[in-house]
């Protein structure tokens, strides 16, 4: 039996369809982000590219948008399967292997797209896509699922955005791996905190495409006011809160989401964007900077 097409007049008044549907995102790391994937095909966005090199394990149905019959298979090509019959119109290509590995040609073409989503926990590609969206000036947003369900968050890398790029931003982070700290292999979660995350991730989405395009559709005014300092946490657990980004208060509302801006990092201009940390003291500007292995 043939499918129908996907109906998307519920969408009228608040999306701009042909936007969507000229749109092309490439994803980079389809593991947590899976709902998010098959949720953009929901919105009718054109064109997606699949960059993961992993295959479903029996650990991703617990946490991630696969199902236990998709074990041993490649995430990518799970995730296109799972696309084609959500939304048959939308065009997939899938990249089996590591971002590393793209081939220049590959690169070039992503070098066209609108949007980069770069959910890999690997923090050696967030930095090649951090460079790569520098040298492009692609839209990129990173995302982060902190340890035991505690916080969800989302940093970005825009032309335009006064704030820095991704490394000024998370900069904490970067600090620690580069003075010897060593992420744990497998971190306890579930897949509502990558739920939350991912609903999160699409609205910021639907925001920064109609931004561009300059519609009034789509809550353009969210994707502004990110543009300004692009790093959001929300807190999801009351007790636990990682503190790289300062403490926030425990009697805040549930659910509580704080915009940061950039975290002054070690250096005065970041190697990656040369932007400068806020409020450079005079001891700050006689720190040594070298940094090269970010």
């Amino acid at each position: 039996m043939t499918p129908l097409p996907i109906n998307f007049e519920r969408h009228e008044g608040l999306l701009d369809r042909r936007l969507l549907s000229c749109t092309r995102i490439a994803v980079v790391g389809v593991g947590g982000a899976a709902g998010l994937v098959k949720d953009l095909a929901r919105l009718g966005v054109g064109t997606l590219h699949l960059v993961d090199f992993d295959y479903v394990s029996n650990t991703n149905p617990a946490t991630q948008s696969f199902g236990a019959h998709q074990h041993g298979e490649w995430k990518v090509e799970a995730l296109a399967d799972d696309l084609a019959r959500i939304n048959p119109e939308v065009r997939v290509v899938a990249h089996g292997r590591h971002v590393e590995a793209l081939t220049a040609r590959e690169w070039e073409m992503i070098a066209r797209f609108d949007l980069i989503l770069a959910m890999t926990d690997s923090p050696a590609a967030q930095l090649l896509l951090n460079r790569f969206a520098l040298q492009t000036g692609i839209d990129t947003l990173f995302a982060a699922a902190y340890p035991g369900a505690s916080a969800t968050e989302i940093t970005g890398t825009f032309s335009d955005s006064p704030a820095g790029c991704h490394l000024c931003l998370a900069w904490p982070r970067y600090e620690a791996l580069a003075g010897g700290h060593r992420r744990e292999k497998r971190i306890p979660s579930h897949v509502f905190q990558a739920s939350f995350l991912n609903a999160q991730l699409g609205l910021l989405v639907i925001s920064l495409l109609h931004h561009r395009a300059g519609s009034a559709l789509g809550n353009p005014g969210l994707a502004e006011r990110f543009l300004r300092s692009p790093l959001i946490v929300t807190r999801l657990d009351t007790e636990r809160f990682p503190t790289e980004f300062g403490e926030t208060a425990r009697d805040q509302n549930l659910f509580a989401c704080k915009q940061f801006g950039p975290q002054r990092p070690a250096f005065v201009h970041c190697p990656h964007c040369g932007a400068r940390p806020p409020a450079l003291t005079p001891g700050d500007q006689e720190r040594d900077h070298n940094q090269g292995a970010l």
